[in-house]
């Protein structure tokens, strides 16, 4: 464990499942000091590797009948995204990584409603921007342009972006 690896190192270090919510833990998220201890964690596990350090997050997860799609750690969007290249696919080419923005804000009840311009992210897409919007809330039907390519996403399957 992460705990557990303070005074070591390793040839090969493997942190998974850097998600909010993983890591930092969801009981973490609403306590600034809990999350920066869970930095700290993630700051001794990465320097315990030697030569390779592999950083991992899914793009959909199952827990118990329900699959949803969870956002990459907020703690990405620290390490420089010259170190590392993200695969975009299910096993295929690695590229450069999309930027990921640091967020602790909660999402309020006015906030859940797309507009057209808006940026938003996807965990498989990227970062993208709305084109066109059908319905309110998590629910919405939204036409959504990702650079070269456009998709139809419901919106409960997105995240907001700040910038």
């Amino acid at each position: 464990t992460l705990h557990n690896a303070k005074g070591l190192e390793f040839e090969a270090v493997f942190i998974a499942g850097l998600e909010d919510e993983l890591l930092p833990h969801r009981m973490c998220m609403n306590n600034q000091d809990s999350i920066e201890e869970e930095r700290r964690l993630f700051y001794v596990g990465i320097t315990r590797a030697k030569n390779y350090l592999h950083l991992s997050y899914t793009k959909s997860r199952r827990l118990y009948d329900t699959f949803y799609f969870p956002v990459p750690s907020q703690f990405l969007a620290e390490v420089d995204s010259r170190l590392f290249y993200h695969s975009d696919g299910d096993f295929g080419i690695a590229q450069p990584p999309k930027r990921i923005k640091k967020t602790n804000k909660v999402i309020t009840e006015s906030q859940k409603y797309y507009k057209i311009g808006q940026k938003v992210f996807h965990p498989e897409y990227g970062l993208g921007v709305i084109l066109s919007v059908d319905g309110e809330g998590e629910d919405a039907r939204l036409t959504i342009s990702f650079g070269n390519r456009l998709a139809k996403i419901i919106g409960r399957y997105l995240m907001k972006n700040e910038e």
